[in-house]
């Protein structure tokens, strides 16, 4: 009802209009035209101009998902390419260790190698290294690092040796404190961070922070490579032996490249 009622009005007021049009100035019936129509040009103009502010909104929002994507990628190369140069920086200071530590031991022709794989299984403490037989690899050779001992060679193919590192269960290593000359057999245990000595005397001082180095006894490795240094030391009263848990001095997970 209220419907028609509105379309009637409109329809008099449009007839209205077109008559005092024809009959009156031109100026008074556009004034008048205007003040009809004023209410419905309101209305359009501020529908448009809705329509217009959200319109803007969408484009802004686009726009600034657009700018957030660029910007998280630009954040994910400048990541990696920091990860590029941390890795080099690393690399670099084990060439200069290796360079160092070559120097100062000239009576020695140690062979530098980079690892290429470790063994998947875990089963077996080992990895791949990228000289062999061709390059005067043998069973046997002491592999190490500027910082301490790695392992032996246990296997030598033509261009490949694998190792046999000293966190093994079945490695042994004789080794000795500095400190206190307290002996010992050093070999891999369950956890793969600690290395564990074994048959050291009862009577034998040894304390956690001291460092332990090759002894040279058994000719397996030459006398004097840091192994690692005691975290603590484990004594039993009704034990003939006491025993020590040892911090490796190489980092294992981080290591890539070695000396033969």
């Amino acid at each position: 009802m209220q419907n028609r009622l509105g379309a009637l009005i409109f329809v008099l007021g449009l007839g209205l209009s077109v008559a005092l049009f024809a009959t009156t100035p031109a100026g008074q019936a556009e004034g008048f035209l205007a003040f009809l129509f004023a209410p419905v040009q309101e209305t359009f103009s501020s529908s448009t101009a809705g329509f217009t502010d959200v319109f803007v909104t969408m484009s802004s929002a686009m726009e600034l998902r657009a700018r957030k994507e660029e910007l998280e990628k630009e954040n994910a190369e400048l990541r990696q390419a920091n990860r590029r140069i941390t890795e080099l920086e690393r690399q670099n200071q084990d060439l200069l260790a290796e360079l160092k530590y070559k120097q100062t031991r000239p009576e020695h022709e140690l062979l530098p190698a980079a690892v290429l794989t470790r063994d998947p299984t875990n089963l077996v403490h080992s990895l791949t290294i990228d000289r062999g037989r061709d390059d005067g690899v043998r069973e046997g050779m002491t592999v190490l690092t500027p910082k301490g001992l790695v392992g032996q060679v246990s296997r030598v193919a033509p261009r490949s040796a694998k190792v046999l590192l000293i966190t093994d269960t079945g490695s042994g290593t004789d080794v000795v404190a500095r400190s206190s000359n307290a002996r010992g057999i050093v070999s891999g245990q369950r956890r793969r961070d600690l290395l564990v000595m074994r048959y050291i005397r009862q009577d034998a001082i040894l304390r956690a922070g001291d460092w332990v180095v090759t002894s040279g006894l058994g000719g397996v490795f030459p006398p004097g490579i840091p192994v690692g240094k005691v975290s603590y030391v484990q004594q039993r009263d009704t034990e003939m032996f006491q025993e020590a848990f040892l911090e490796p001095e190489v980092d294992f997970a981080q290591l890539d490249r070695v000396l033969i």
